[in-house]
Formats: C-alpha cells, structure tokens, sequence
C-alpha cells in the first residue's frame, strides 16, 4: 500500500464565500396553511428565494425586521422574496400571530464555492488536465471533477486529504468526470481551506493530477 505521502503535494483549495454566479440560486417553497407556515423553519442561502404557496386559509406574511409584506390574500395566491444578506429573519401572519402563533424563520448563511484547476503530473500523460468545483449550501452539497487526456488508463480514483471518494471512468479520448450531490443521495467530502485532492491511477501505482492554482469560479 502506497503510502499517504505520495498523494500529498502543495495546493491550497480557499473558501469563496457569497461568490455570485458560482451555482445558481433555489426556489424554496413554504406552503401557507390554515394558521401555521410548512415548513416554518427553513435553512437557505444568500441568493435563494422564498416562494410562499397559498393552500388554505386567508393569511400574510410579514417581515419582523420590515423587509417584505404580502398582501392578505388566499389560494391559489403566491408571494416571493429573495434574500440577498445572511441572518436569521422572522417573519409572521399579522392576522393569526395573536390567536395562533402563526410565524416563521428563514436562516440564511453564505454558501461555500471553490473551484481549483488541475495539472497533469505524471510524464506518461503531459496533456492530463482538469478542474475542480465544490458548492455546499445548507440543503445541498456538490463535487465536480472532470478530467480530459488521460491516456495510460481507463480508470483513475479520486482522494480528498487521502480520502477515496470515487472511480472515473475514462472515454476513448481520456475523458471522465466524477459527479457527486448529496441530493442524489451521494457522500460529498465537505472541502475547505488547505484541502488536498489527487486523480490517481491504480494500475501504475501514480498520480496523475493534483489541485493545483486555485482561483475563483
């Protein structure tokens, strides 16, 4: 078994907080029913968008800290706000506060964007290359791993700080991509400053492409 050292090599994956344009924004839905929000607390990022759904009932929602206000309306009514900063935000039914307790929280945090490039480092593949993207909001984490001219093999494996965190398989043409989301039900390594990732290829016992210049998105 090789050693771990051999997959460690300089390279530094920074984090990019609130990057616009890395991963697009998410609609969330709460439904507003009979004297209560569902869900009545959610966790989103700076970006993303409530999409109030009016199920049953007559009903508003109003920002604690003044933000936003809808008007007092019923089914099939929607209202949408976008939340630009990160906070914890409240908000309730101005009619239905008093008798029912009818409230609301949106925590809304940064996400996490890192992006690094790849660089071949074994003689029998010069032209290997790829890049490297992680995201990761409250609801949802994601890891992008392409890579292109890898010739001496049909397989490469991927660690994270040594970590095996999956295959790629490889076309023709030395392409391959290793796509993981953690709303497919896939375990996404949670990256962050100093992180280490190499392509690795078993059958010859070397790496092929590590993290190298890391740059924003």
């Amino acid at each position: 078994m090789r050693e771990c050292a051999t997959r460690f090599f300089a390279g530094l994956l920074a984090w990019l907080i609130g990057l616009t344009g890395i991963a697009a924004a998410d609609t969330i839905v709460v439904e507003v029913r009979s004297n209560f929000f569902s869900p009545a607390e959610v966790s989103i990022a700076t970006g993303d968008t409530i999409h109030w759904v009016w199920i049953s009932g007559s009903h508003n929602t109003i920002s604690v800290d003044g933000l936003w206000a809808s008007d007092i309306q019923g089914p099939p009514s929607t209202f949408d706000y976008t939340f630009t900063t990160p906070g914890d935000f409240a908000y309730i039914c101005s009619l239905h506060i008093d008798c029912c307790h009818m409230q609301g929280i949106v925590h809304v945090t940064d996400p996490v964007n890192l992006a690094g490039a790849l660089a071949a480092t074994d003689p029998d593949d010069p032209d290997a290359a790829g890049t490297a993207t992680f995201n990761m909001v409250p609801y949802r984490s994601t890891f992008d791993l392409p890579v292109q001219n890898v010739v001496s093999t049909m397989t490469v494996d991927v660690f994270v700080n040594g970590n095996f965190v999956g295959t790629i398989g490889l076309d023709a043409s030395g392409n391959g991509e290793l796509f993981l989301d953690t709303d497919n039900g896939d375990t996404v390594p949670a990256l962050q400053n100093g992180d280490e990732i190499e392509v690795y290829d078993a059958a010859d016992d070397t790496t092929l492409i590590l993290i190298g210049n890391v740059s924003p998105a």
